[in-house]
């Protein structure tokens, strides 16, 4: 490494380096178009009207990879286009003036095209601008709107603010990286410091860079997800028992073939959409333990924290804050709910503007040249203050990671010649200058800044710690004595105990600050060089050295070395990796349709590889119009068939997006999940099968669904009654459905409906049922009778059996007395018979007969019983106790004399009694000519001096009896 070329600004080493030479070289993108960039390098250029010819038929959107290679281009009528970007998701977002946005994938697709807000419309668009989460806008009437996402109309305005003219510039920010001054639920009174307020603060992170630190790992930005830890897993015994030869030659010096061998064994059919995964060829396992199997064995607290931050980051509704720079000074934050103004006694208005990409610090550039520097967390403050010359044209601004800026300026010389210069620099105003002879585009980036010329593509970086502490001069640190150690192993040097026995206390710092310092390495041979160095400090450690964060290294960099080859392009670094994270990385390539190196990395790295495969059959569904619905299936279920937990319903619904709904019934059958599955059979208007599903899942929610999603789209008839047309045609062929269907009626208690069912059916009898049911709930009395009435209509459409024939009669007969209760209530309210007023309507037959004869209505009771002929013994017992009840007791003594009784004199005795009528009850006892029987009632009812002239009477009536028994007997023997 050439240290020669590293510069200083304050105390902070600066470093150079080509990545590439540019594939563009032929002609002068830059100049002639305008360009974006989106991640991982992807760079989108728009040629400018008047440098090129409409007429040729030239495409005039190009997109290339970070190196100038050319992925796509297309025609594009850029008329009216207001602003262009790319979003989180790299797809390329374009404005117009129209009211139209259209979104591109990076291969220019046309995914989403959708028209914003009315009213954004009426008042014209002013400004607009493309964040990772939505479009801003600012209309000609100052107002500020956002659309939230890019697949539609989803418009937020925002609070009014007074922006005094069309801004210079604005930028999004994440709502974790604030202080939450917005927020209705921030504690205003806490007073805990912040620790990230802190650790950011530029002059003491730019001024100290090497202060000794305990944690070398603290030395760049901490990977979100991957920290290289223990864990108690094992390796392979093939990976974890080779020795330091096979280890080096596996994992850190990597040829071509190799290489390809690991990740990049892809031809142009594969590339193209089939992943060819050999099942002949046996697998190597690299490693058993993957990086985030690592990360899971950290730290138990931790992790539960974070998992509960991310579930309720995920659970938050989203909110995008704005930055916007005002035309007479100072800036306001905003969301969708409130807004802040900050700087308001600044003069000098903002003309740029820059967040770096860490989210942290902010830096505004004003008229006057002075660029001020604030942290997200405290925007109350300016932190740092540095000059550029005012009269310079300041082309793009962009930091370089967390510790500087990166200006490009385009400067006319005095033999009117066009200079254009790179500063870095800023703190305590000090700058380092980078002369190039054609434009420039910066791309910033986590760590550093990629500068995008026509010749080459160059990085500019702050040198980190660990690789100031090798390759500096002079430097004597544990790890700069290793490297040492190890070139002059290399040159044939083997006598190096008593220079290594001078460090070996340190030999384990020595070797883990090689690994970082490869971490940030771009160049491949400084890598190996590296990994080599550890690896040989390895072989001195007294005690067996866990080589697990060297193995995870390598996994980063392998991942790292493979995705720079062509036709991705991709030049990042291990630590950027980490950063990032590998699953967001692989999306990123699957994005570029590179789904065999995407699915390779998956299993090497130890991830799920589902989202690979889904989106790789995303895209054979998309492209495959030649094959039949059965072809593409067997296709798409030969590579993921016996995949577990895959999400088949996303591409069943892919396929039907696609118009090949035939292909997305038969690929649901796959899914495991039963709810998708029906759901989507559902999406897909297959209601026959998806009941059927349902019924075999055993699970009536999801039958209740079934059912919903069909009533929901039934058609509505002229009546507005719904047609039952589907739901007719799904339980003809499902009698369980049929079942359940009644049973979720009587549920929801919606009679109404299982009676239009039934009646459409053809099922009569069952609707009469219902609708009999119908007719009970009615409290209206007239409601009820014709509801009756409607529900023996029914009956008469079917074959009349006995049961049917006896239920219909039943109906009629409730009718007619419905109707004769009518006219005893009008009769008996008329005549002002007693206990006027009277309701007897709807009470029952018997019930009907006891209140006319408690009301002395004695012939209309017989008149109902000879009307509705009721049985003779139910007739009499119910007058019986009617009569008694009432104190009708003359009445009811006439009744008893009125004929021989049915059902005998027991009853008459029993009410009469039980109501206090003893001369009744002994009169009615006494008509009993069994006198036996009438001594045992009497003693039943403690009527005991009955009894005993009963007994009396039994006695003299015995003696009687005994007497004229002996004189017929003495005749008889006297006859002999």
């Amino acid at each position: 490494m050439n240290t020669n070329e590293w510069n200083t600004i304050d105390n902070t080493h600066y470093g150079k380096q080509k990545l590439s030479i540019m594939l563009w070289s032929g002609e002068d993108v830059l100049r002639d178009g305008v360009a974006c960039s989106g991640h991982l390098g992807l760079i989108a250029v728009l040629r400018n009207k008047d440098k090129f010819d409409v007429y040729k038929k030239e495409d005039n959107l190009k997109i290339y990879t970070n190196i100038g290679r050319l992925i796509s281009s297309c025609k594009l009528n850029s008329d009216g286009l207001i602003c262009f970007g790319w979003n989180k998701n790299n797809d390329l977002v374009f404005l117009f003036k129209d009211n139209i946005v259209r979104v591109y994938s990076c291969f220019c697709e046309k995914i989403f095209v959708f028209s914003l807000d009315e009213s954004i419309k009426n008042e014209g668009i002013l400004y607009g601008s493309i964040c990772n989460e939505g479009i801003i806008i600012i209309t000609e009437r100052l107002n500020v709107f956002v659309n939230y996402y890019f697949n539609g109309n989803n418009c937020v305005r925002y609070p009014s603010v007074d922006l005094k003219g069309k801004p210079n510039c604005l930028c999004s920010v994440e709502e974790d990286l604030l202080n939450e001054e917005l927020n209705i639920e921030h504690d205003y009174f806490d007073s805990r410091p912040n620790n990230d307020l802190l650790r950011l603060n530029i002059k003491n992170y730019i001024t100290n860079p090497f202060d000794s630190k305990k944690d070398t790992e603290s030395e760049g930005v901490k990977a979100k997800s991957n920290t290289l830890t223990e864990s108690s897993d094992n390796y392979n015994d093939d990976l974890a028992c080779r020795d330091d030869l096979a280890c080096r030659d596996d994992l850190a010096c990597r040829d071509d073939h190799a290489c390809r061998d690991d990740l990049a064994c892809r031809d142009d059919h594969a590339c193209s959409g089939n992943i060819a995964v050999s099942s002949k060829k046996p697998k190597r396992t690299l490693m058993k333990i993957s990086a985030y199997d690592l990360n899971k064995r950290e730290d138990k607290k931790r992790s539960s924290k974070n998992n509960a931050a991310s579930k309720k980051k995920e659970e938050k509704e989203l909110n995008i804050h704005l930055l916007i720079a005002l035309c007479n000074g100072g800036f306001v934050l905003m969301n969708k709910h409130r807004l802040k103004i900050y700087e308001t006694d600044n003069l000098s208005p903002y003309v740029n503007m820059c967040l770096s990409k860490s989210g942290t610090i902010l830096a505004f550039l004003s008229e006057s040249g002075v660029i001020k520097i604030f942290l997200t967390k405290n925007l109350n403050k300016c932190i740092e203050e540095t000059v550029l010359d005012g009269k310079k044209s300041i082309k793009q601004i962009v930091w370089c990671g967390d510790d500087c800026l990166a200006v490009y300026t385009p400067m006319i010389t005095p033999s009117n010649y066009i200079q254009h210069m790179l500063f870095i620099g800023g703190p305590k105003n000090q700058w380092i200058p980078y002369q190039y002879r054609s434009d420039l585009f910066l791309i910033g980036d986590i760590y550093g800044v990629k500068i995008i010329s026509k010749e080459n593509c160059e990085y500019i970086s702050r040198i980190r710690k660990s690789t100031f502490n090798i390759f500096s001069i002079g430097s004597c640190t544990p790890s700069a004595m290793l490297f040492y150690s190890y070139e002059k192993y290399k040159n044939g040097n083997i006598c190096l105990d008593d220079e290594i026995r001078a460090f070996n206390n340190n030999l384990h710092v020595a070797i883990d600050e090689c690994l970082n310092a490869a971490t940030h390495e771009y160049s491949e041979s400084v890598v190996n060089l590296l990994l080599q160095t550890s690896l040989f400090g390895k072989n001195f450690m007294k005690a067996n050295y866990d080589c697990k964060k060297f193995l995870l290294t390598c996994l980063y960099l392998r991942i790292c070395m493979n995705v720079r080859r062509p036709p991705l392009d991709i030049f990042l670094t291990a630590s950027e990796l980490q950063h990032m994270s590998i699953p967001s990385f692989v999306n990123y390539i699957a994005k570029r349709k590179e789904y065999l190196l995407a699915y390779r990395i998956c299993e090497y790295a130890g991830i799920k590889t589902d989202q690979i495969l889904i989106e790789w059959c995303k895209e054979k569904i998309e492209k495959s119009i030649e094959l039949t619905d059965e072809q593409l299936c067997a296709a798409i279920t030969d590579k993921i068939g016996k995949k577990k937990n895959m999400d088949y319903s996303y591409i069943a619904f892919v396929a039907a997006k696609c118009l090949r709904p035939q292909l997305a019934t038969i690929i649901i059958q796959y899914e495991e999940n039963k709810k998708k599955q029906i759901d989507m059979l559902l999406k897909l208007a297959n209601y026959g099968l998806a009941m059927e599903k349902a019924i075999l899942s055993k699970d009536i929610e999801l039958v209740y669904m079934c059912i919903v999603n069909i009533l929901n789209q039934e058609k509505v008839n002229a009546n507005g009654e719904r047609e039952l047309s589907t739901l007719i045609d799904v339980f003809n062929k499902n009698a369980q459905a049929a079942n359940c269907f009644y049973i979720y009626c009587k549920k929801t208690k919606q009679y109404n409906l299982l009676k239009e069912y039934y009646e459409k059916s053809g099922q009569h009898s069952k609707a009469a049922f219902v609708t009999l049911d119908l007719a009970l709930s009615k409290k209206n009395l007239d409601q009820k009778k014709t509801w009756l009435a409607y529900a023996a209509g029914f009956l008469t459409t079917d074959q009349m059996n006995s049961h049917i024939k006896f239920v219909h009669k039943s109906l009629m007969n409730n009718i007619d007395l419905l109707n004769y209760q009518k006219e005893l209530e009008i009769k008996y309210n008329k005549k002002s018979v007693i206990g006027y007023p009277h309701k007897i309507q709807g009470l029952s037959l018997m019930s009907t007969v006891e209140y006319t004869l408690s009301v002395g209505e004695f012939l209309d009771a017989d008149h109902i019983f000879k009307k509705f002929k009721i049985s003779e013994p139910k007739f009499w017992r119910c007058k019986i106790h009617a009569l008694a009840k009432n104190k009708h007791f003359d009445e009811l003594y006439n009744f008893a004399n009125y004929r021989v009784s049915p059902i005998g004199m027991d009853y008459f005795i029993e009410c009469a009694h039980e109501y206090g009528s003893a001369a009744l009850t002994i009169k009615l006892i006494q008509k009993i000519k069994d006198l036996n029987v009438q001594h045992k009632w009497f003693t039943k009812l403690n009527m005991q001096s009955e009894a005993d002239s009963v007994l009396e009477e039994i006695k003299a009536q015995k003696m009687t009896t005994s007497s004229l028994l002996q004189t017929i007997s003495d005749a008889i023997s006297n006859m002999r």
